[in-house]
This record gives C-alpha cells, sequence and structure tokens, in this order.
C-alpha cells in the first residue's frame, strides 16, 4: 500500500481532547519544510469507530496518511483536502 508524503496516528485519548475543544486545529509536519493545519472537527467526520485500528503500542486508533494535497484516513474512501504552508527555518 502505498502512503503518501507521510503517516501518524491519532488514538483516542488524542481525539477525546481534540473532541473537547470548542476550536480544534492540528498542525502536522512532515519531512520538509512543509506544515499543514487542519480544522479537526471536519476531518473528525471522516474518523469512524468502525474503521478504528488496534495495537498493542497505540491501541485504538486511527492511521492517517497525508499526500501532498489531501489526507486519507485509512479504511475511508474519501479524502480531506489540504494546502500546505511553507516553512522558512
Amino acid at each position: 500500500m502505498v502512503s503518501g508524503k507521510g503517516w501518524f496516528d491519532l488514538t483516542t485519548k488524542q481525539v477525546d481532547l481534540l473532541d473537547d475543544a470548542d476550536i480544534a486545529i492540528l498542525a502536522v509536519r512532515l519531512q520538509g519544510n512543509k506544515i499543514y493545519y487542519i480544522d479537526f472537527k471536519e476531518l473528525r467526520k471522516l474518523m469512524t469507530t468502525d474503521i478504528m485500528l488496534k495495537n498493542p503500542n497505540e491501541g485504538e486508533h486511527w492511521k492517517l496518511y497525508v499526500w501532498e494535497k489531501y489526507i486519507k484516513v485509512q479504511g475511508h474512501d474519501k479524502e480531506f483536502h489540504i494546502e500546505p504552508e511553507l516553512v522558512t527555518v
């Protein structure tokens, strides 16, 4: 399976904290000079319990794959469109 530019996991504990926030912005930075600012409340709509993964390290979680212009939640067909911002160091 091709995984795009990178991937990250969100555990149920992390998601619970983000769910409780009035405004939840998730910042994702992968290798290179790009950062993605994500409206978590919108992304959350793709993160259903039926596609949640479970393993001994992370427990229950979702795996998200980052592509150049979108994020895919493993197990969901819909793309969540994003635009990266360049980070200058």
